[in-house]
């Protein structure tokens, strides 16, 4: 079972910076988070294609990746991550020792500051809001309440376009001037929980 190496990368990265937070980490956490440091490499400008995984819309209206799944798994089979029931995991000691190698790894450079405020949004605003957040943005309200509907492919040019759109006002708003993408990603996550709010 091999997977993708930036999935691989991005697994060990957040079950090891999520679980500094929340100890143990879920599948749908890891996924969660992984999907919002890909959106805010789109706030970035970069294509689609840049994250190097895609994504789908699962039945619990929530981001999934199965080449995340995979890279859990491939992970725990080689014993970097251990799990402490069927749902959650922590990196192993020796889990952490390859991530510090692969941290090195020039590949993996342009997406650790992605990766990096992705997970530290949860030491800003709660759990919850993220979550929500997340599952009422453009990209996955688009899928139309659809199980297994891929998300972020370049076909879904109406809604990519959406995505792009709200980040551009929000970059004209802020004067574009936050480059390490921390206040872009609380004021967006905000917005799109009020408005999520406002229609329930």
């Amino acid at each position: 079972m091999n997977s993708m190496p930036e999935a691989f990368f991005d697994s060990l990265y957040l079950t090891n910076s999520l679980g500094r937070e929340l100890g143990d980490v879920s599948f749908s956490e890891v996924n969660l988070f992984s999907y919002l440091a890909c959106l805010l490499s789109l706030y970035d400008s970069n294509p689609v294609s840049f994250w190097g995984y895609r994504f789908i819309k699962n039945k619990y209206g929530a981001p999934y990746s199965f080449e995340i799944e995979k890279s859990v798994n491939r992970a725990k089979s080689n014993g970097f991550i251990q799990f402490s029931d069927d749902n959650y995991f922590e990196l192993t000691t020796d889990g952490q020792d390859i991530l510090t190698v692969l941290e090195t790894h020039t590949q993996y450079e342009s997406r650790l500051k992605y990766l990096r405020v992705s997970y530290e949004c949860i030491t800003m605003l709660p759990y919850g809001l993220i979550k929500e957040s997340i599952t009422n943005e453009p990209l996955i309200t688009s899928a139309n309440n659809k199980e297994s509907r891929n998300i972020l492919i370049e076909s879904d040019s109406g809604a990519i376009s959406i995505l792009y759109n709200h980040f551009e006002i929000l970059k004209r708003a802020l004067d574009d001037k936050y480059d390490d993408l921390m206040v872009p990603a609380i004021v967006w996550l905000r917005k799109i929980f009020d408005k999520s709010s406002v229609r329930l």
